[in-house]
């Protein structure tokens, strides 16, 4: 309990967060994006997720909330699975009708953060103005419409909490 709470307060916090930060002047979030997008990138030059030891790996640089964010968030576009639901989509794709191999994407239908994909989108990544269909609320960025169609995957759990 005391890790789920925890975890609870971590991601209000991060809400928190963007919700200040999508006040702050156009110009202004934009260089501070900018900072920590080419800090997130030299991180993972690095290889940094890839290391051997605490050492190789400097956790105070991701004290930046914004840093942080780009750097782990961004990447898995807030997508994430829970066990149960893994469990299902390997037992439904093992049972399913159909022959090959398919690439399907198997993750929540809920963004991590609980948070409105939009703004998500439109702070992260401003240049993606297109969209194959709308994303209402805290939707999943990742689309999991092929693992429905195709296995019959619909997520039980919504929330990483």
């Amino acid at each position: 309990m005391v890790k789920a709470r925890g975890l609870r307060e971590s991601l209000a916090e991060r809400r928190r967060q963007l919700d200040a930060f999508r006040q702050v002047p156009l110009s202004e979030r934009r260089e501070r994006l900018a900072e920590a997008r080419a800090q997130a990138l030299d991180l993972r030059s690095r290889r940094v997720l890839e290391f051997d030891s605490e050492s190789d790996f400097d956790r105070d640089a991701l004290d930046d909330w914004l840093l942080s964010a780009y750097f782990f968030d961004r990447y898995n576009y807030w997508a994430f699975v829970h066990t149960d639901d893994s469990t299902q989509a390997f037992e439904k794709a093992l049972t399913a009708d159909f022959q090959g191999a398919q690439a399907l994407f198997v993750n929540s239908d809920r963004n991590f953060l609980q948070y409105e994909s939009e703004a998500l989108l439109a702070l992260f990544f401003p240049d993606v103005t297109r969209r194959s269909k709308p994303l209402p609320g805290a939707d999943a960025l990742v689309s999991i419409d092929r693992a429905r169609e195709l296995i019959g995957f619909e997520p039980s759990v919504r929330s990483v909490i």
